[in-house]
């Protein structure tokens, strides 16, 4: 009987023109929260989609989570809400202002923010497009409030529109063309794809020419900085990318939350010189520094006038005591005269 001894050998595989060697046929670091089981050599297609994710006596965790996700999301703009309305209130009775009431910036920031929940997603085709049709709400006082039956019934009328209502999602019209992940930053659309010279071309439905992509890694490419496709990230298949001319559009709709926080990060994090937020907290700062020296100003005389009504307070004290004294000197005169005239009688 004769053994023959293989030495081991680490598991190869390309994803996405990717290569990837691991030292088991159980690989966890390829695709985040996904581990890949390979089988044997050959070529197919992985397409990875979670929905739920099932968990002992609890199958509909991935869902549990998706709710306590939109919570969170409508409590953390609640609090920006009460936020505005606390600094930037006007009270008409006792015409009381909040110190940031007149900042332009923050009323539009204001404006928007309303407008930006209840606007309609017009790159959903049917289903629901507001967040009023899945349960989610403008009260009074411009805050959000969240129906939950409503939620719920959303969820499971159409659970895949629900998660493109709120989410960022791609699709693309080339089954050669793979979309694979949009920035939190970029804005929905139509993309149409070209391939010119081995370099492709991006150019937003909408807007006047297009722009070079990125060559990323293998087959992959992402929107250039600075562009409106800046974010997008796409796969084309080598076949399909090595010939030129064009290759399908895709369509990406951002979702309320992915608009709504692409519109947030814009303010907390590109404030720059020529930004509305910037330019109103200089003109801020400015006006303090003008009142602040009128202030230091106003004191400095309420100081020279204090210190003169003092001076003209004592002089006039003295004089008040000198013609006091001069009173009592003609009161004693006229005694004197009075006693005079009375003893000649």
């Amino acid at each position: 009987m004769f053994e023959t001894v293989r030495q081991a050998q680490d598991a190869f595989f390309l994803l996405n023109d990717t290569p990837f060697t691991h030292y088991t046929n159980k690989v966890d670091h390829a695709l985040p929260g996904t581990t890949l089981t390979l089988q044997t050599t050959g070529t197919g297609t992985l397409m990875v989609r979670e929905i739920t994710r099932d968990v002992p006596g609890k199958p509909e965790a991935g869902i549990d989570e998706f709710r306590s996700q939109i919570r969170h999301c409508i409590a953390r703009y609640n609090e920006i809400r009460k936020f505005l309305d606390r600094h930037a209130f006007y009270n008409e009775k006792t015409e009381e202002a909040g110190p940031l009431f007149s900042l332009c910036s923050v009323r539009n920031l204001q404006r928007a923010l309303y407008h930006f929940i209840d606007s309609a997603l017009v790159e959903l085709e049917g289903g629901s497009s507001r967040l009023s049709q899945v349960g989610i709400t403008v009260q009074k006082d411009g805050t959000l409030s969240l129906d939950m039956d409503q939620l719920d019934g959303a969820l499971e009328y159409d659970l895949q529109n629900v998660i493109d209502l709120v989410s960022i999602q791609g699709s693309a019209s080339n089954p050669n063309v793979t979309f694979l992940s949009a920035g939190d930053r970029m804005e929905g659309g139509v993309f149409e794809l070209e391939m010119e010279n081995g370099s492709l071309k991006i150019h937003k439905v909408g807007e006047p020419g297009s722009s070079a992509a990125v060559n990323g890694t293998g087959s992959t490419f992402e929107g250039a900085s600075g562009t409106s496709a800046e974010g997008l990230n796409i796969r084309i298949d080598p076949v399909e990318s090595a010939q030129d001319g064009e290759k399908g559009s895709v369509v990406v709709t951002a979702g309320l939350a992915g608009r709504l926080n692409r519109l947030l990060t814009a303010v907390a994090e590109e404030g720059g010189p020529a930004s509305p937020f910037t330019a109103d907290i200089n003109t801020t700062s400015k006006r303090i520094g003008e009142l602040t020296r009128s202030i230091n100003q106003l004191s400095r005389q309420l100081q020279q006038f204090e210190q003169r009504s003092r001076s003209q307070f004592t002089n006039l004290d003295k004089s008040l005591s000198r013609l006091e004294s001069q009173r009592l000197i003609v009161e004693n005169f006229r005694f004197t005269l009075t006693g005079l005239f009375d003893f000649r009688r």
